[in-house]
Order: structure tokens, then sequence, then C-alpha cells
């Protein structure tokens, strides 16, 4: 199984390899209809407005995870945001984490965070809210 195959699944429904070259529409078929997935649970990112509401809701036992490079998180972060950089030692800064607890995530456009997500549904958490459009629809 190569590693598209393990990040998006099956899209087509066909056994194929990529030892062989796909014509370019077939690609692009692949390509597009690529969504991260959990396990075959499709990612959902919610708005910003859901997003903080929810974070409001449960404020005192909320995990707030920001997935951005170091750099990224010392210009600008939610406060009280953990910087647990998705590049580098991820999985193992997350073993620090409660999976029972209520986990919100985000990254710069939302591109890096459905892979840490993903991450952390197949570690065990139970409750992950990743903001659609990243932290870059906060600022707006």
């Amino acid at each position: 199984m190569t590693g598209f195959q393990r990040l998006c699944g099956n899209p087509l429904g066909i056994g194929f390899s990529f030892s062989f070259r796909p014509f370019p529409i077939l690609l692009l078929a692949l390509l597009t209809s690529c969504r991260p997935t959990y396990d075959g649970l499709v990612a959902v990112q919610v708005p910003k407005d859901v997003w903080l509401a929810r974070l409001h809701q449960v404020a005192d036992d909320a995990q707030v995870i920001d997935v951005r490079f170091p750099s990224e998180y010392r210009k600008a972060r939610i406060e009280g945001a953990v910087n647990m950089s998705y590049i580098g030692r991820f999985k193992r800064k997350a073993r620090t984490l409660d999976p029972q607890r209520p986990t919100f995530i985000y990254c710069e456009t939302a591109h890096r965070s459905p892979f840490a997500t993903r991450t952390l549904k197949r570690m065990g958490f139970k409750q992950i809210i990743d903001l659609k459009g990243g932290y870059s629809v906060l600022r707006e």
C-alpha cells in the first residue's frame, strides 16, 4: 500500500499501483478526490463561529493545540494554546495530552491540522474540533 493510499484510501474503488504511469486525467481525479480520513470517517472542520462557541462552552476543560511552526506561533496565537508543530515529534508531544478532554486544533490555513487530527484520532482522542480555514480566519 502506498502512502497515497494510506492517506486517501482507494477513492475509485479499484486495485492500482503507482508503479505504472496513469493518464493525467486519472491522476487528477485521484488527487482531487483525496480527503483526509480518520479510519473511514471523513475529516470534519468546523467554521470559526462554531469552533469559538464550542471552545467557550468547555473553556475550563479544553486543550488547545497549535500545530503551526514555532516561528508562526511566536508571532500570534490563541491564548492558552500549546504549540505542537505537526512537522517534528508531534506524536510524542501528543502523548502528554489527555485523550478524554475536548481538543481544539488549528494551523495557519487548515492544511496541516487535518493530518494532526487524524493522528490524534488514531491515538484514541475522542473529541477533536478542527478550525476550518485555520488561524488566518481568526485574523479577519
